[in-house]
């Protein structure tokens, strides 16, 4: 992205108003299996200290694996900030490197865990069964003996 006419003084902000692809390239090797097209507005200008900030939103959509059943989910997330100090390429002070810029705010919406699954109980075997939160409180709970032995509660 060019700020050159933001760094002059030609212009006081520079718009955003795009639908950004990042490459599939770039998240390969992350858990998002695809990500669609993210939408972002917003606006760069400088900021009291004369430093280039700003003001963006943006939403998408990535497909990431269940946490639980491992099959592919649709993942909502946005992005909101505001005043956000851009980091400028020192080669070329005029430049933005906007999917680089774009991409380092997805990867904190990445979330550690999510999962759609209602019903645990297909996932079980011979000997062990996935609980959710519920299962694990009630008595019958298969680890309420080994917590008795052990002095638990």
């Amino acid at each position: 992205m060019d700020l050159s006419k933001l760094n002059s003084g030609v212009v006081s902000e520079i718009d955003i108003d795009t639908e950004t692809i990042i490459s599939k390239e770039t998240y390969e090797n992350t858990d998002i299996i695809t990500l669609s097209p993210v939408k972002v507005q917003g606006r760069i200008y400088k900021n009291s200290q004369d430093e280039n900030v700003i003001d963006m939103h943006a939403t998408g959509t990535m497909t990431i694996p269940d946490t639980i059943s491992l099959e592919p989910i649709d993942y909502p997330f946005s992005i909101e900030l505001t005043e956000e100090p851009l980091e400028i390429d020192q080669n070329d002070q005029n430049t933005l490197d906007f999917e680089a810029f774009l991409w380092q705010n997805i990867v904190l919406e990445i979330p550690l865990k999510f999962t759609k699954v209602k019903d645990y109980s297909e996932f079980q075997g011979t000997g062990w069964k996935l609980l959710n939160e519920d299962e694990l409180k009630e008595s019958q709970n298969p680890f309420n003996d080994l917590l008795s032995k052990f002095g638990g509660e």
